[in-house]
């Protein structure tokens, strides 16, 4: 089942995947194709076998289904006219704003005016809210996307926000406080801070979510501390042989915790099921920001001291793409095709940079603000 958006046409077709899993080479014919126009609702059935896997082509973005034998629904939900979704969001420190960047005309079509110095930015699942949170007070604000304007503030949250995560069902938003190894646990629908993970030390500065949700990984100057959410307490942690991290996040098949170590210029990628450090890839400078493409297959790196974005392929653990920048860079988040990067330049900085990953080029430069920190893209 298919519902489309207000201004949108398209095709959605249905292929088998080939045994050795290469997509190029799928059947010519696909077993299910249909178009779908603006505000229609088309349905139509396949019965699929069993222990297969199959690609749903929606204009040409994939999706797998396979496994068992039943209805699988996909929906394109409708949107509000004029509001197409997609659009990046930026937390500009000393400019005390959130930017909004139309990714179609990679242009900023506003800035919504926020408490003093925000840094961390995290978006619903579903693209509804976006969220900030300031460092001047320690404030939490919900942006509705739709409209681009501050629905509410939650004041005293945390005293220093480092980073935001945002469960995957939309729940609840997890805030990083930098100062006391605190993460303050946020109820989205209620608006109020509903619990909290205690247990971290030495300046941590990288929050992590499972895909499933079960877990959040703090990471610090000295160790990783796994905590289970819903009991909010610690379950393991890991003594560091690494040094003062930037980012993190855990690969969509949850088994790997991968984070950035800027004092020791490297990479440390940290297997799930031990809970020990499976390999490091070294020789990174000054790694800051990363962010995993959506298959979890590659790591893009703001490596801030050589002014290049460095591409880090996670089986092999080795280098597959080193891009130069026209700045110094702090933080990345990339689309979850892994096809465009957007790179800000952070505190003492004004710019953005838009990166095709796959040409390994610069797309534009854009100057949006003092201090670009954190982005996140909407659904």
């Amino acid at each position: 089942e298919l519902a489309s958006g207000t201004d949108h046409n398209g095709n959605v077709r249905v292929y088998p995947l080939p045994a050795d899993g290469d997509y190029t080479q799928r059947d010519a014919t696909p077993i299910l194709s249909f178009g779908y126009d603006a505000l229609t609702v088309v349905t139509d059935t396949v019965t699929l076998p069993a222990d297969s896997t199959y690609i749903i082509e929606v204009d040409g973005g994939r999706y797998g289904i396979g496994g068992a034998t039943g209805q699988y629904s996909l929906v394109i939900n409708s949107q509000p006219a004029g509001d197409t979704g997609g659009d990046v969001y930026i937390a500009v420190e000393s400019s005390d704003a959130v930017a909004v960047l139309d990714t179609a005309s990679n242009s900023v079509t506003t800035n919504i005016s926020v408490a003093q110095w925000p840094w961390a930015i995290g978006v619903a699942p579903d693209g509804s809210e976006v969220y900030t949170a300031s460092r001047s007070d320690g404030s939490f604000t919900v942006i509705d996307a739709a409209s681009s304007t501050v629905a509410a503030t939650i004041g005293g949250v945390v005293n220093d926000p480092f980073d935001i995560a945002v469960s995957p069902d939309g729940a609840f938003v997890y805030v990083l406080d930098n100062n006391v190894g605190r993460v303050a646990i946020i109820d989205a629908a209620a608006r109020a801070v509903s619990g909290e993970l205690l247990g971290a030390t030495r300046l941590p500065s990288a929050l992590a979510l499972d895909p499933s949700g079960d877990t959040a990984f703090v990471v610090a100057g000295d160790s990783v501390v796994a905590f289970d959410i819903a009991t909010e307490t610690p379950v393991d942690t890991l003594a560091g042989v690494f040094g003062l991290t930037a980012d993190a996040a855990v690969t969509p098949d949850g088994t790997e915790l991968v984070f950035t170590d800027f004092e020791n210029n490297q990479l440390v990628i940290v297997d799930r099921a031990s809970f020990s450090i499976a390999a490091t890839v070294p020789e990174i400078s000054e790694p800051r920001g990363m962010d995993l493409t959506g298959d979890g297959a590659t790591a893009w790196i703001a490596a801030r001291s050589s002014s290049t974005l460095v591409g880090v392929d996670l089986a092999s653990r080795s280098f597959v793409a080193g891009i130069s920048l026209p700045f110094q860079p702090y933080w990345v988040t990339v689309t979850p095709d892994g096809t465009i990067g957007y790179v800000t330049e952070g505190r003492g900085g004004t710019r953005l940079a838009v990166v095709d990953l796959v040409a390994g080029s610069v797309i534009t430069t854009l100057t949006i603000g003092d201090g670009p920190a954190q982005i996140g893209i909407r659904p």
